[in-house]
């Protein structure tokens, strides 16, 4: 290999193993839904190993390609505007088009106008160009195109400012072609370092564009592209530096979807802050956050992939159109911090595995949700809040806190959920339809902390053949927006102590800590309750809303109803008197004052008449309050069993 004119530093190129291929396809997501929630643990075991092993196939270590430049001279490639000055060799000017045919180390200063840069080197040659207080504008074409060249390495020189920009519309030399479309364009594995700045205008349509795998190392970026602002077609690696990017389409691209090893995107460190007209970074294969700073405004999704979406560490702030995260495949999270600070939905995969990490989501439909499906367009056929199970979809958590505040479900699944350990704070919503926990198969705790709260129609508990204890209250009113909930055993020890940031009538919790045959309090605003646990579901009153309730089957439930008329310490310790047994029946008439969602002037003080029986057993059940169904049939013609019809009056007909 020529080293012609070669005195620039050693340079690293940071390599990945062809064993990435195993973790593009994992075959541990594909577990049934509805399966036995006592297989549940060792299914999940098993399916968390397979990850794993095929995750460990993959290097993310950096490795030397031995691409170090020897000693030797630079060539100075000088603008002046319409003309370039060259000394050196390896390179020749043609007005203020100069190309490279070498390679070798060029320093490149002062201002190209109307003009650009083209690498048309060996293919196995290592092309260098030192940016040194450079200005390229082209006209009509990239500013810097590397047309073949075995690496080229673009290094910004310490504590300068350099620009290129491309124009508006190409003249390509032949008919049909359609490349280069970038400000700068690499046909061959790029490199970006250094301790300088380089702002990009992609005017035409891309900022930074490489065939091959495109890293950058460090420095400081200002890209804007009128299409994606950095885009890899093999991978996009992020290693360090500070990146701005403005995009009209794609923040950043890996777009390789014929190769299993390629077509990905990974961030390992650095500041990335990305505003993108529809994805924040998009991937065919993987996205891997291993470190840095991220943070996305998208109108599309945040973080999209193909397959899987990996996030072990790192500093997200997401905010999108559409899913802040989503994968075709496996959403992974074992670390870092994730703020989804707007959303159609938070977290979307086939399947989610959350095992440590700090999440925080605001959503407009779901926080978390399992659902197959590629639409992310956030219209009404989007992918997720199927009513059918979806095979192989499941929420798994087993560790890291998340705090969820959805105005869909909370955490929805349309296969399986298992919450076996780490700490959930779920916010469903106000008003029915959607509740704080949904899931279409399995749904069991064996460990974690959970309190999800929310409305009371389409709420929904974990099955009973869980192994931890769960206390269920539904509310005789909407409790305030505000509302501080306190739940302590009979020592007075603190299990939680939370403020709910909306209106609600139901929660779940689930702790370790709570043990059967121990007394619990709980306070919520002016409500005051003493449970007993003695068994894995454990209830206190009744849904009062309208619409479909959502019970898991399998087990047999125990009703306890609300103690009398009172407040405060007067009910504060009072024992609750229930009736056991398959089938505890129960009316009761009352007036429900619903409290406004936030911000909604036009629902205070609002109200409506609630009155009706209740039906709890060990099937699931589901009630429809309509004044008129099937008509000129018998109101329960028809009707699958376990639906019933309530009557104007609220008795069963």
């Amino acid at each position: 290999m020529g080293r012609n004119g070669l005195k620039y530093r050693k340079l690293k190129i940071f390599g990945i193993a062809a064993g990435l291929a195993g973790v593009l396809f994992l075959a541990g997501c594909t577990k049934t839904a509805g399966q036995d929630g006592s297989k549940a643990g060792a299914a999940g075991t098993s399916e968390t190993a397979g990850i794993q092993e095929a995750a460990g196939t993959q290097d993310t270590n950096r490795t030397d390609a031995d691409s170090s430049f020897g000693d030797g001279e630079e060539t100075r490639i000088t603008g002046n505007g319409t003309t370039v000055a060259i000394e050196g060799t390896g390179a020749a000017a043609d007005g203020a088009n100069v190309t490279i045919s070498s390679s070798g180390t060029y320093r490149l200063t002062g201002n190209i106008t109307g003009g650009g840069v083209v690498v048309d080197a060996g293919k196995e040659d290592e092309v260098c160009l030192i940016l040194d207080g450079v200005s390229i504008t082209s006209a009509d074409y990239s500013a810097i195109y590397a047309s073949q060249s075995g690496l080229l390495t673009i290094v910004l020189e310490d504590r300068t400012e350099n620009r290129v920009s491309d124009g508006n519309t190409y003249t390509y030399p032949q008919t049909g072609e359609d490349e280069p479309d970038a400000a700068i364009f690499s046909k061959d594995d790029v490199v970006f370092e250094g301790n300088g700045m380089l702002t990009v205008s992609g005017n035409y349509m891309n900022g930074i564009r490489g065939k091959d795998r495109l890293t950058i190392n460090s420095g400081t970026y200002v890209i804007e592209a009128a299409e994606d602002g950095v885009k890899g077609k093999d991978a996009v690696e992020v290693n360090g530096g500070e990146i701005t990017i403005t995009a009209g389409s794609d923040g950043i691209q890996s777009n390789n979807n014929g190769e299993e090893d390629k077509g990905y995107v990974r961030i390992t460190g650095g500041t990335t802050a990305i505003t993108a007209g529809k994805k924040g970074i998009l991937a065919e294969t993987l996205v891997e956050v291993t470190g840095g700073i991220i943070d996305i405004n998208a109108q599309d999704d945040g973080i999209h992939s193909g397959k899987n979406v990996r996030l072990f560490s790192g500093e997200l702030t997401l905010s999108a159109g559409d899913d802040a995260v989503h994968s075709d495949n496996l959403v992974e999270v074992s670390g870092g911090t994730i703020i989804v600070e707007q959303s159609r939905e938070g977290l979307e995969g086939l399947c989610l595995e959350i095992t440590g990490g700090t999440i925080q989501i605001n959503s407009e439909d779901d926080g978390i949700n399992a659902a197959r499906g590629t639409d992310t367009s956030g219209g009404p056929n989007a992918a997720g809040g199927s009513f059918g199970a979806t095979e192989g979809a499941y929420i798994r958590i087993t560790g890291g806190n998340v705090k969820i505040n959805a105005s869909g479900d909370g955490i929805d699944s349309n296969g399986d959920l298992y919450l076996e350990g780490g700490t959930v704070l779920a916010e469903g919503p106000a008003e029915g339809g959607n509740g704080a926990l949904d899931y279409n198969g399995t749904g069991t705790i064996s460990g974690g902390t959970i309190l999800a709260v929310g409305s009371a129609g389409m709420f929904q508990t974990f099955s009973e053949n869980s192994s931890q204890p769960m206390l269920m209250v539904y509310f005789d009113e909407m409790q305030d927006a505000g509302t501080t909930i306190s739940i302590k055993d009979g020592l007075g020890n603190q299990l939680t102590e939370t403020e709910i940031s909306k209106p609600f009538e139901a929660l779940l919790f689930s702790s370790p800590e709570l043990k059967t045959g121990e007394t619990y309090y709980i306070e919520a605003g002016e409500q005051d309750i003493q449970m007993a646990v003695d068994g894995i579901l454990n209830q206190y009153g009744t849904p009062s809303s309208g619409g479909f309730r959502r019970i898991p089957g399998g087990g047999e439930g125990k009703l306890k109803e609300r103690p009398g008329a009172g407040t405060g310490e007067e009910n504060f310790g009072r024992t609750q008197e229930g009736r056991e047994g398959e089938n505890a029946e129960g009316s009761r008439e009352g007036r429900r004052k619903m409290q406004p969602e936030a911000g909604n002037a036009d629902n205070i003080g609002s109200e409506s008449e609630s009155e009706g029986a209740g039906n709890v057993s060990g099937k699931a059940s589901v009630v429809v309050i309509q004044e008129t169904l099937l008509a000129g049939n018998s109101p329960e013609e028809s009707l699958p069993e376990g639906i019933h019809v309530l009557g104007s009056s609220g008795s069963m007909e």
